[in-house]
């Protein structure tokens, strides 16, 4: 995109652009002012948020906008300018293709919900693709959450997400999705637990509880793809377990849940007190539906997998020519233990105002150091990073719940004198890149390239970096929830490969925790140790040093290879 010449801030763009663009910033970071001096990322934006500003930034000026030009113009006038340009430019161009609202209730599977169904087909009726989220649960006075009024929150959330009450039928070779009325079963089970003291027995039991209904499979052909537990405690707030499918939700999605759910009970609430002017958030959802998503995706995919093809068959090759690079067995299911670490907070402060200053993210610090550990520990010049993307570049998707999120896949190489400077900024190269090439799924990306590169796709991947951005619903509203980490093993047995999982969990405060999924033997345990300290090391390296090359594994406490 041209560069507009410097014209003095606000004065290049016209105030109604400009009064738009401001008002979304403000929404989206929760800040009260934002001038012409103002740095997203500096105001606390991260790349999730980036990309939803730039879903609705191309909503409300009606053209494409590259995906990364937040990054490339972190500063709100620059940015301002620039959209202002591309709107002029693109004024009579063609409208901006997305996906239209319609009242269809059949339709194909997307192609997210196809690989999904490929391991339901696989295994018959299981719990392969259920998710369980654990919560956090009080009243907003502090006191206990009324357990009618969350039932009928929870009935309400079903009736406002069509995701919700989807049932999948067998048609033809494949599979068809129906959007079928809301359920009339109990979606919630209460279980009393306040005659036990606060004790990990008394944890244990919640999570024994949690695991039995997690391992009970959903109906899929029925629908009613939502089930929830209510434990009341005594020395603490209840816990809320929500169990899902992914063919109905992604991480996103859990996120517009939680929101929903909260907004729910407030709209009883208000409703039992007799209020008068009583939110309608709870009400059905308007807008585009996960099954017009899978119509619209339905009709463009081979167009996209086509334009896609040339990036791909660039990272199977930069990962592929690497020498260090050899042949591992299959991945084994087997019991699985976590080992965590928590950054210092005084540690991720610093890296999160390093990044701003950068015009990137935590995150994509986080991946670079991530990559380098990795790269320290096995040798490897080029590492493979597969992380997860919310892939939800249209703002008319933004808050509807389905499984849109996609894997991708980074080919980070990792010079021997390679500079946390250099690095980071490679790494946020490329996963602009990977941005820009992810609206399928990594496995049909990925598939045609591996293939003529002779290699199993799982190959080349090294590790995996799931980063969760966590956060409550906000305390002053009439249910508060709040997400609970669990450091303990999965609710289901895990098959681990070769790679390592790594898991970020950052907090709306200065606050990271890093958890490694490894087989549960002790030397696993001692590698997942060097990775995490390893990692520690290297982001501190990033703030400490920036211009400094790598340290070695030695100093950031790794085995030698």
């Amino acid at each position: 995109m041209d560069r507009i010449p410097d014209v003095g801030r606000d004065a290049a763009v016209d105030d109604d652009l400009t009064g738009r663009l401001r008002e979304l910033w403000q929404t989206l970071l929760g800040v009260p002012k934002v001038d012409a001096e103002s740095n997203f990322f500096e105001l606390g934006g991260h790349s999730m948020l980036a990309t939803r500003l730039m879903a609705r930034t191309r909503r409300s000026l009606g053209v494409e906008l590259p995906a990364n030009l937040i990054f490339q113009f972190p500063v709100f006038a620059e940015f301002a300018a620039q959209a202002a340009l591309a709107a002029r430019h693109g004024k009579d161009a063609q409208p901006v293709d997305v996906p239209q609202a319609t009242e269809r209730e059949r339709g194909p599977l997307s192609l997210q919900q196809q690989q999904l169904m490929l391991v339901e087909v696989g295994l018959g009726p299981s719990p392969a693709n259920k998710v369980a989220v654990v919560l956090e649960v009080e009243a907003g006075d502090g006191g206990r959450v009324d357990a009618d009024l969350l039932r009928r929150a929870l009935h309400l959330l079903v009736d406002r997400h069509p995701a919700l009450r989807t049932g999948f039928r067998p048609e033809g070779a494949g599979h068809v999705q129906l959007v079928l009325p809301a359920v009339a079963d109990d979606v919630l089970d209460e279980t009393d637990l306040r005659e036990l003291p606060p004790s990990a027995d008394a944890l244990r039991r919640v999570r024994r509880r949690v695991r039995q209904a997690h391992l009970r499979p959903f109906d899929l052909a029925a629908g009613g793809l939502l089930h929830a537990q209510l434990f009341r405690r005594s020395g603490g707030a209840d816990l809320l377990a929500l169990h899902l499918h992914h063919l109905a939700c992604d991480g996103r999605s859990q996120q517009v849940l939680v929101d929903d759910l909260a907004a729910a009970y407030d709209t009883l609430t208000e409703a039992e007190v007799g209020a008068e002017d009583v939110a309608v958030a709870a009400g059905p959802a308007d807008g585009v539906s996960y099954l017009d998503y899978a119509l619209w995706q339905e009709g463009r995919w081979p167009a996209m997998l086509r334009q896609s093809r040339p990036h791909w068959r660039a990272v199977v090759r930069e990962l592929t020519d690497d020498p260090a690079r050899v042949a591992r067995g299959p991945a084994a299911t087997v019991a699985v233990a976590r080992s965590a670490t928590v950054v210092a907070p005084e540690v991720l402060g610093a890296v999160r105002q390093w990044a701003a200053g950068q015009n990137t993210t935590s995150v994509v610090v986080l991946t670079a150091a991530v990559a380098a550990a990795v790269s320290r520990l096995t040798g490897l010049s080029s590492v493979g990073v597969g992380t997860l993307l919310e892939n939800r570049p249209l703002a008319e998707v933004e808050r509807t719940v389905g499984p849109f999120a996609n894997s991708t896949l980074l080919a980070v190489p990792v010079a021997a004198e390679a500079t946390p400077r250099q690095l980071v900024q490679l790494v946020g190269e490329r996963l602009a890149a990977a941005r820009q090439w992810s609206d399928l799924p990594l496995e049909t990306l990925i598939a045609g390239p591996a293939a003529d590169a002779a290699v199993d796709p799982a190959e080349l991947i090294d590790v995996v970096l799931s980063v969760e951005l966590a956060g409550g619903r906000p305390a002053d509203g009439r249910l508060r929830l709040r997400p609970v980490a669990d450091d303990g093993p999965p609710l289901l047995p895990v098959a681990i490969a070769a790679q390592r999982t790594v898991h970020a969990h950052l907090g709306d405060a200065d606050r990271l925790r890093l958890v490694v999924e490894h087989a549960d033997d002790p030397d696993e345990a001692a590698r997942a140790r060097a990775l995490l300290d390893s990692v520690v090391g290297l982001l501190t390296a990033v703030v400490s040093a920036p211009d400094v090359p790598l340290p070695t594994p030695l100093a950031v406490g790794a085995p030698p290879r």
